[in-house]
């Protein structure tokens, strides 16, 4: 039975953040690190195409784009044969989730000439951790049902109700976990920026831990 597990939020880590180069004459590690994360979780491009000067909006949406649906593809709807209106309905509802995010860029210091660190602020959300705790439930409800014969038919038309059943109900759940959000304490990460190439990058690892507390999945 496909679900929301906690095996599952760790594929979420291996996603690459989105990537923008950023020149080294006049870097600005402030600005960059905002520009990658209001791409990835709000779709807001401003800051992006200021950084990424040969980027187009275009090209920066479909980044945005891409990353939110393999977000769902990975943790939310993997094990689920869909339709690609429902999995579009799954990838907006994760994007109305994204863009609820409070994070706050602070400061940036460097520390030699190829290396800046920033510190981000970031309030963690519960949203998907609920989500993983009513699947769960929902999962034992759909099994009694079924073994009580709440299912008629042959042994493939019930596995089938069954799975009707589970893609039905896993948008309303992450539904109710999305409008019962809450937010947790802040807390304050620092992401490391890498010269190479003439070019910087967030450390993958550091972005990989922001992606775990804002999401909670600590």
């Amino acid at each position: 039975m496909p679900l929301f597990t906690k095996k599952r939020l760790l594929l979420l880590c291996l996603l690459p953040a989105i990537f923008l180069t950023a020149c080294s004459d006049n870097f600005d590690p402030v600005a960059y690190t905002r520009a990658i994360l209001d791409l990835s979780f709000q779709g807001d491009i401003k800051e992006a195409l200021a950084v990424e000067k040969e980027a187009t909006p275009e090209e920066l949406e479909t980044s945005y784009y891409e990353f939110v649906s393999n977000f769902v593809e990975q943790n939310i709807t993997a094990d689920m044969q869909m339709e690609d209106v429902t999995q579009s309905k799954f990838v907006d509802l994760t994007m109305n989730i994204f863009s609820i995010l409070r994070y706050n860029v602070k400061a940036g210091t460097k520390i030699d000439s190829d290396t800046y660190s920033v510190e981000v602020e970031v309030n963690p959300i519960d949203t998907f951790t609920q989500f993983e705790k009513y699947s769960q439930e929902d999962a034992k409800k759909i099994k009694a049902k079924k073994e009580a014969g709440g299912y008629e038919g042959t042994k493939e038309e019930v596995e089938a109700q069954v799975l009707a059943d589970i893609y039905n109900h896993s948008y309303e759940l992450l539904y109710t976990a999305y409008t019962e959000t809450k937010y947790l304490e802040p807390v304050t990460l620092t992401l490391e920026l890498h010269k190479k190439q003439e070019h910087y990058e967030i450390k993958q690892e550091d972005m990989n831990e922001l992606i775990r507390e804002i999401f909670c999945f600590n």
